[in-house]
């Protein structure tokens, strides 16, 4: 990769990193992320798939992602790479071979903080800021410290920078609706109620 100054990073030196490794592109910057999510960030990811993929039955809603290593062209200084990601059956068609390249309808984190802390830090203070800037319509923070998922939305960008109007706190025996998914609801307590091995 040819040295560049800081932040003057693109999206072609994303695509350019080692084959196999992990990482995220932010405002010009790369950040090395983790190559193994945890077994409770596994197991939380299936339980949004899940709670998803069995309310959606015979209609086709969109993409809903969870997971793997797949990237997020947001612009020609930022490429990440979400735990989740739902993308509208409208919007599909910006699905290209190497990524997702436009603004996804929601995107979600599952923080790690224990082994992961500089990933959690991301998650927590920058993305808000990244994706609100982008026009991402809904950003969930999903916690198991504090068994919580975090939904930020009406996404505000001014100057250059971005941030969030509302945010709602969804705890277990809550359940999450979303204008950003239609028809579709997330039981929190099934989230975070079946883990395994369980919480000490």
């Amino acid at each position: 990769m040819v040295e560049k100054p800081h932040g003057a990073l693109t999206a072609a030196d994303y695509f350019a990193t080692p084959e196999g490794e992990r990482w995220e592109l932010i405002d010009g910057v790369l950040y090395r992320t983790s190559e193994t999510p945890g077994t409770w960030h596994q197991e939380i990811l299936g339980a949004l798939s899940y709670q998803y993929h069995r309310q959606e039955k015979d209609w086709k809603l969109g993409t809903f992602w969870a997971g793997g290593h797949f990237a997020v062209v947001l612009s020609e200084q930022n490429v990440i790479e979400p735990d989740l990601m739902f993308v509208k059956l409208e919007h599909r068609h910006l699905f290209t071979d190497r990524a997702y390249e436009g603004t996804p309808d929601v995107l979600a984190e599952i923080l790690s903080p224990d082994f992961q802390p500089a990933n959690t830090q991301r998650d927590w203070t920058v993305k808000p800021e990244l994706y609100a800037r982008h026009g991402v319509p809904e950003y969930w923070i999903v916690s198991l410290q504090e068994e919580t998922l975090r939904a930020l939305t009406d996404p505000v960008a001014r100057n250059g920078a971005g941030h969030y109007g509302s945010e709602e706190i969804y705890r277990p025996g809550d359940t999450l609706t979303t204008n950003a998914i239609p028809g579709v609801s997330f039981d929190i307590t099934e989230i975070f109620g079946d883990l395994w091995p369980p919480k000490a």
